[in-house]
């Protein structure tokens, strides 16, 4: 997750608590439980949103996953320390960052085979690429979420990076933990 230019780490956290507050309010009292219901420090909120959940999936999957640290723009083959990647899975990271041409410009260097985009894509029928940006106007208002592309713009952005065929495999939606806020999520498959 990208911090707008000129936010520092404390109105970034402050951000996260008020969404948090602001989601746990919308559940009813006797359902409000969990961890990042409460108060938090930074290496809490790390854990708790980050760190605990790929430990958990890593450790009920037995895989042998290795996590490297880096931001999305500077991942290379030299820090990940290999060639390319049959399979690059980027989630819903484009959402999340400030310049998603670049952060998926630098994931499809690295991929050789497969990579799998599972995001929101906006509800738009018209054929035009277009990237919508919600990320409001005020410093420290907006959720950490800036763009939107929808479907002809992510698509557009794969084949120009070099992948031949890109295309809607599914979709699927969830309840975000701990408050039940619903979500729906597409999923792109873009083949070398």
């Amino acid at each position: 997750m990208d911090r707008f230019p000129g936010e520092t780490l404390d109105q970034t956290l402050d951000k996260f608590r008020r969404d948090l507050d602001t989601m746990e309010r919308r559940v009813p009292p006797e359902e409000r439980r969990g961890p990042l219901a409460r108060t938090f420090t930074p290496k809490e909120a790390y854990y708790y949103a980050l760190d605990g959940p790929f430990r958990f999936c890593q450790a009920v999957l037995q895989s042998t996953v290795r996590r490297d640290y880096s931001t999305v723009y500077d991942l290379s083959k030299k820090k990940v320390g290999r060639g390319d990647f049959d399979l690059v899975f980027m989630g819903d990271v484009l959402l999340h960052t400030l310049y998603p041409l670049k952060a998926l410009a630098t994931a499809a260097e690295l991929c050789s085979g497969t990579m799998i985009i599972a995001q929101e894509l906006p509800d738009v029928s018209e054929p035009q690429a277009t990237m919508l940006y919600i990320g409001g106007d005020r410093l420290g208002e907006d959720n950490g979420v800036w763009w939107l592309p929808n479907r002809t713009c992510l698509e557009q952005m794969l084949m120009k990076l070099g992948f031949r065929d890109v295309s809607l495999v599914g979709e699927y939606a969830g309840f975000m933990r701990p408050f039940g806020i619903p979500y729906r999520r597409q999923i792109i498959h873009a083949v070398r």
